[in-house]
């Protein structure tokens, strides 16, 4: 079982290569990550939940680049950034956040469907 000093910092990686332009192979290609402190925060809070979500995010955004312009470069950025919280919010093991993120994800996915 993780404690919050053994979680003090959270991992947020970039899943997407083909986001990053990667023509190696996965396991020669070096993955990036950014560390995502949150030994400030108490995640069983809302407040606190809410604030680490909004760094993840942060992070998740920096580490996938910036938005292509083509549609098939936005589809990869955004499942880069998506791939990243999802796996940021599972290593925390909190229930405020993993709810934060489903309903991010339920309105990223209307919004997606309505363009």
């Amino acid at each position: 079982m993780f404690t919050l000093k053994t979680l003090g910092r959270l991992s947020v990686s970039a899943l997407a290569l083909a986001a990053l332009g990667a023509t190696a192979q996965a396991s020669e290609a070096a993955v990036p990550t950014l560390k995502v402190s949150y030994s400030d925060l108490n995640v069983r809070t809302e407040a606190g939940a809410a604030l680490l979500y909004q760094r993840i995010r942060g992070a998740a955004h920096f580490v996938c680049g910036e938005q292509g312009r083509s549609l098939a470069e936005k589809a990869q950025w955004q499942s880069c950034v998506r791939g990243a919280i999802s796996d940021a919010v599972t290593t925390v093991h909190s229930p405020l956040l993993s709810a934060l993120d489903a309903g991010a994800a339920a309105q990223q996915t209307k919004t997606t469907q309505r363009r």
